[in-house]
């Protein structure tokens, strides 16, 4: 064919000017229907292929992994355990271990970015000369100061070395949104050879973060609640900030590690119990920060207004719905 005679694809469908128009025949429009239709077959099974090669991953929040770093098997394997429980993949995160075994940790929710997540799992597993299966299934994560499922605003998991023994612990964190209300809620797991042990529910009223605290870059999981009285109003409420790090296999307070955030916080409890003095649980808390600023004596001081203003200190389970193992 020479140059004059070629044409495109696009000129033999286009509709023929108006001087040609008596030239379209029903050839000519079933011709046109047929190449369009395969065309459509196409490229709708060119997406099937790529689905069936690598199952969708949707990633957000930190991760040490991205997508492309993920073999394909164990893509696969984490999207179909999912799928099995209803859920949806979101994460896939490596796991450093002291033997030879890769182990991937994953979290699966229903729900997405948009409208929100309920009913979040975490799984394990297991990869080996290029297979990949599954080891352990967490029960669903959800708030323990919510009689029931709801959904949250975000979804995030990470795999760190929390308390630098050389083998990582799994973070996931969920969390709601409601006004100026956004309460967080982590859950804590070690990634044992046989299987998820979970060794914490740490829950916080605003967002959870990492942080390093010592020369073994060991971190702590920091929560974050309001003291004070509704009558101080939720904006000048002070911030309490307690950070648990993981020692031999447990989850404790490592409060005594971050001397330079009681400073703040004491100068902040100093001036907001100075305009509310009857607010035991604010002298409380101003108790416990004299306490970790090695001021004992005022310190007792500080719990013996509070027991007198009718403050009874709550545990763990009553302030933040903490569960520990």
């Amino acid at each position: 064919m020479n140059a004059k005679n070629k044409k495109s694809v696009g000129a033999l469908l286009a509709k023929p000017a108006t001087a040609d128009r008596a030239s379209v025949t029903p050839a000519w429009w079933l011709g046109s229907f047929l190449l369009l239709r395969t065309a459509a077959a196409l490229c709708s099974l060119t997406v099937l292929l790529a689905g069936c090669a690598a199952p969708k991953v949707v990633y957000f929040g930190p991760s040490d992994a991205k997508p492309s770093a993920v073999p394909a098997e164990v893509q696969r394997v984490a999207a179909e355990a999912a799928r099995k429980q209803g859920l949806q993949l979101f994460g896939l995160v490596p796991c450093k271990s002291k033997d030879a075994a890769q182990r991937w940790a994953a979290v699966a929710a229903q729900g997405d970015a948009n409208k929100g997540f309920v009913q979040a799992r975490s799984f394990l597993f297991l990869e080996t000369n290029g297979s990949a299966r599954l080891v352990a299934t967490s029960e669903a994560l959800n708030d323990p100061r919510f009689g029931e499922p709801i959904e949250q605003a975000h979804l995030w998991i990470k795999a760190v070395d929390l308390d630098g023994d050389g083998t990582d612990e799994i973070v996931i964190d969920t969390g709601f949104q409601g006004a100026s209300w956004a309460p967080d809620c982590a859950f804590v797991f070690r990634a044992a050879p046989t299987g998820l042990v979970h060794l914490a529910t740490l829950c916080s009223h605003d967002d959870v973060s990492l942080t390093g605290y010592d020369r073994q870059q060991r971190l702590a999981v920091a929560v974050e609640y309001c003291v004070g009285s509704d009558e101080i109003g939720h904006v000048n409420q002070p911030r309490w900030v307690d950070y648990f790090g993981c020692e031999s296999g447990r989850v404790g307070l490592v409060n005594g590690k971050f001397k330079d955030t009681y400073q703040g916080l004491r100068k902040e409890l100093q001036e907001t119990v100075a305009k509310y003095p009857r607010d035991g649980e604010l002298w409380f808390y101003l108790g416990r920060a004299h306490e970790l600023l090695g001021d004992p004596q005022t310190a007792q001081t500080s719990f013996a207004t509070a027991r007198k203003l009718g403050y009874r200190e709550r545990s763990a389970q009553e302030f933040f719905g903490g569960r520990f193992k």
